[in-house]
């Protein structure tokens, strides 16, 4: 016998309220959630949970399912950014800006309010590492779309005292200026 949808929602909320969840545990509800695309209202409600705990395994989730499923979140692309924008924990910020680097198709006119987010927060030293080098990843594949922006973009990474950064984010600058200078032999392909 199959479970009814409510069955299935009540499994998904109880599975989302464990205290651990482990990464194998998340692919295989990101593979039953992708075959069976009724589950994401329920899932994407779920992040707004007063629990963090069970708003933390919402959000996980769904970051590994805009991996695969890059589509699904598209309809959502301005209630994330205004989520964003508003969230405090910077756990959930970094897994909402993976969400939007993963899934959301990069399209003319840019959010002015995710790119001054994201360049407000690359270098931020308040923010933790992920969230840095996720906005940094973010902010470019976002400039990439207008010249102007792409050259104030690598200025302002150009002009970055690195000594006050960790290595990753200094690995994560050049990283960013490596594909400049790709871009300009040509050699990366979108």
């Amino acid at each position: 016998m199959q479970k009814t949808s409510s069955q299935n929602q009540l499994a998904l909320l109880d599975f989302l309220s464990q205290k651990r969840i482990n990464l194998f545990e998340i692919e295989e509800l990101v593979k039953r959630i992708n075959a069976d695309t009724s589950l994401f209202p329920f899932l994407y409600e779920a992040t707004k949970s007063e629990d963090v705990i069970i708003s933390w395994h919402a959000w996980w989730t769904c970051e590994h399912l805009a991996r695969i499923n890059k589509s699904i979140f598209s309809p959502l692309k301005d209630e994330l950014i205004e989520r964003l924008e508003n969230t405090q924990h910077k756990g959930t910020i970094r897994l909402i800006i993976n969400i939007l680097l993963y899934s959301i198709p990069v399209e003319k006119p840019i959010s002015v309010p995710l790119l001054n987010f994201c360049l407000d927060n690359m270098l931020s030293l308040q923010m933790p590492v992920s969230v840095q080098s996720s906005c940094m990843k973010l902010a470019h594949k976002l400039c990439l779309t207008e010249p102007e922006l792409l050259t104030e973009f690598n200025t302002l990474l150009d002009n970055v005292e690195l000594e006050y950064y960790t290595p990753s984010i200094r690995a994560s600058i050049r990283k960013t200026q490596h594909k400049k200078g790709e871009k300009k032999r040509g050699k990366i392909k979108f």
